[in-house]
């Protein structure tokens, strides 16, 4: 006979091992380390004998106060002697030099905003001074006094620093008056890290613990306890659910923000260890700490289990927004019935059910589980999750099979079963049922309003496919696809509120020779938007979306992010190609090359060099064209972002511009707002 047991699980797994990281790269240099900077993999590192980029010495660099800039192309060195160095961060050439002599002072410390377009310095007597790097003379313009001593940090979502000293944290205010945001805490401050992603302040504290605070500076929101030494710096795991620390004794911690506890200690240097995250273009994480002591350590992270729930969630994301597209063949009934909120509940409860048993599934060692009988009690052993303990009666039974396991995730990250069949030797079954509800969070996109965008975008996809199609017949798209498509997210603002934001993306790619004719992908070596049919084709279209359909949703006060992308293929830059001001000189502008922040160099000297470049200029084309021409955006708050990528193989494939609009806090447009 078939028992159906409701019982409650008595534990949870956890993988069984130590979680730990390993130390894969070292050097040792000619004397202790007293500071490092960093751009990516680019490390500098001060020591009592001057500059070592990793475990090379640069005797071209002297000592004194020193900033890798953030845009990357760039190391700057203030001397003691007064001149403040700019160095070619690839070859460590001399690019400037400027003086800046001061007064009976000097520079202690150099660091830049938060994308490399200010220069800020302290002085020897506390004052905080913004620098402005140029050909001849050095401006040096005093912001405010009393910066002795002051651990300071940028805040670029609030677009200032953040300050700490004794028991106080405040934000500094770059226009010379006291500063109005302060936070007293019950402990000294003895580290602080700015979190952008995560809205949030991290204050490392002289007793071990580390408070978490918004970053308005408003209350603190936690405290995790790391050790008992005084916290000398700070860091989140860039992706995962880990923060890591170090402390005044030379130790490194590890703490899991999921567990809420510490998985790693160990004294790795002198004292007061620094941490630094690096994270290469393959997405590959490495810590890498110093200590007072001449060594500098390289450690991985990949052993360090990732974050289930952030995996399932982002999947789960992704999942609603495919779900409630609308399919051309799909009638206008079946799709309000197919997209109602109780088959959309369903959906994701199912698709949630089954991205939970695939990573479980990863994890789990093949082959039979063990079943133990004691008393009126079974205990079922899944490797390597823990053993489940539940009530059954049974007797005396041998396992013969299992199947219809499913698991369950927890917020610590753990799994385990939620529910399972069991049938034994003595054709007797068994049914497991944990009855714990899939909990699915609801969806913070209102679905009427969701539904309307997949059907505009349905009508707008159609409308594209028809104009690429009459456009081939007539030769004028040759070897190209032009597609588009919309969502809606849920994210926040730099504040950290939430906001309802349209994300509408356009596209071409070019793809392998289709036919004769010239192809409408730009030709080698070319940017401007009219250089190419496709580009400009796809900007007409997006104009012409945004006049008969996204004025719905925006007004003169809606903010727009145009995030505009150029990729190329992999072929090199064979030869300088000409570059003739068409949109003005460029000087370590900021933009995004392979994601990464960078600093863009062109000019008519310069030339087009590197598809980085070529990357960058055609985005910026694209962005001429819509600050010149009268639109719909012409009254909204416009913001452009540059990303420029190569791609990993050669081929029209991998060449393409993508026009991403972002139509932000759309909700108070169409609630009247």
């Amino acid at each position: 006979m078939k028992r159906i047991l409701s019982l409650a699980l008595f534990l949870t797994f956890t993988i069984p091992g130590k979680a730990q990281i390993d130390p894969n790269r070292s050097f040792k240099l000619g004397a202790p380390i007293r500071g490092m900077s960093n751009y990516g993999w680019k490390l500098f590192l001060m020591t009592d004998d001057g500059l070592y980029y990793w475990g090379k010495k640069v005797p071209e660099m002297g000592k004194g106060a020193y900033v890798c800039s953030p845009l990357g192309n760039s190391f700057f060195l203030a001397t003691e002697k007064g001149d403040l160095i700019q160095y070619n961060t690839n070859d460590f050439e001399k690019q400037d030099d400027f003086n800046i002599s001061l007064k009976d002072e000097k520079f202690t410390r150099i660091f830049f905003e938060g994308k490399g377009q200010e220069m800020y310095g302290i002085t020897s007597l506390g004052r905080l001074i913004r620098i402005y790097p140029g050909k001849g003379k050095e401006t040096l313009k005093p912001v405010q006094k009393g910066f002795n001593g002051l651990k300071i940090a940028w805040n670029p979502n609030l677009n200032t620093f953040l300050t700490s000293r004794a028991k106080q944290l405040q934000y500094a205010r770059l226009d010379g008056k006291p500063a109005t945001t302060t936070l007293n805490l019950d402990r000294s401050v003895t580290a602080i890290q700015v979190e952008p992603a995560k809205y949030e302040i991290l204050a490392g504290l002289d007793n071990g613990k580390v408070a978490v605070i918004d970053q308005g500076l408003t209350q603190k929101k936690n405290t995790l306890n790391i050790g008992v030494a005084s916290i000398t710096s700070l860091a989140y795991h860039p992706v995962d659910h880990y923060l890591f620390a170090g402390d005044i004794t030379g130790k490194l911690h590890v703490y899991d923000l999921r567990k809420k506890k510490i998985i790693f200690s160990k004294k790795i240097h002198a004292s007061s260890v620094d941490i630094r995250i690096l994270r290469n273009a393959n997405g590959k994480i490495n810590l890498v700490t110093i200590g007072n002591d001449a060594e500098i350590k390289s450690w991985s992270v990949d052993k360090l289990a990732p974050d289930y729930n952030r995996i399932v969630n982002e999947k789960l994301a992704a999942s609603e927004v495919t779900y409630i597209k609308k399919d051309s063949k799909e009638s206008q009934q079946d799709y309000q019935n197919r997209t109602s909120q109780e088959n959309l509940s369903k959906f994701l409860s199912d698709r949630k059910q089954d991205l939970i048993d695939s990573l479980a599934s990863t994890l789990r060692v093949q082959g039979n589980p063990n079943l133990m009988v004691k008393g009126d009690s079974l205990t079922l052993d899944v490797k390597p999750f823990k053993p489940v303990t539940f009530y059954a009666a049974a007797g005396s039974v041998t396992l013969a099979t299992m199947d219809s396991l499913r698991f369950m995730l927890h917020e610590d990250n753990d799994f385990s079963p939620r529910r399972f069949n069991l049938t034994f030797t003595n054709g007797k079954k068994l049914r497991y049922d944990s009855n714990a509800p899939m909990a699915v969070k609801k969806t913070e996109v209102p679905l009427e309003l969701a539904r309307e965008i997949a059907q505009e975008e349905q009508t707008l996809r159609d409308e594209l496919a028809v104009l690429v199609a009459n456009m081939k017949k007539r030769g004028e798209l040759n070897n190209v696809e032009l597609s588009m498509e919309s969502s809606l997210k849920t994210e926040k603002d730099s504040l950290g509120r939430d906001e309802l934001n349209l994300h509408v993306t356009f596209m071409y790619r070019g793809t392998k020779g289709e036919g004769s004719g010239a192809s409408a992908d730009y030709p080698s070596g070319k940017f401007k938007l009219s250089d190419s049919r496709a580009a400009s084709t796809l900007v007409d279209f997006m104009l012409r979306t945004a006049k008969e359909q996204l004025w719905k949703h925006m007004n003169n006060e809606t903010r727009v992010t145009f995030r505009l992308t150029g990729s190329t293929d992999k072929m090199k830059v064979s030869s300088k190609i000409p570059y003739n001001n068409e949109f003005g000189p460029f000087r370590e502008y900021p933009y995004y090359f392979q994601g990464d922040l960078a600093g863009l160099n062109v000019d008519p000297t310069t030339g087009i060099t590197e598809n980085s470049q070529l990357g960058f200029l055609r985005t910026y084309g694209v962005r001429d064209y819509l600050e010149k021409v009268k639109s719909s955006f012409s009254t909204t708050k416009n913001k452009y972002e540059h990303y420029s990528e190569e791609g990993d193989g050669i081929g029209p494939e991998f060449r393409k511009v993508k026009i991403e609009v972002i139509l932000h806090d759309i909700n108070k447009k169409n609630a009247g707002g």
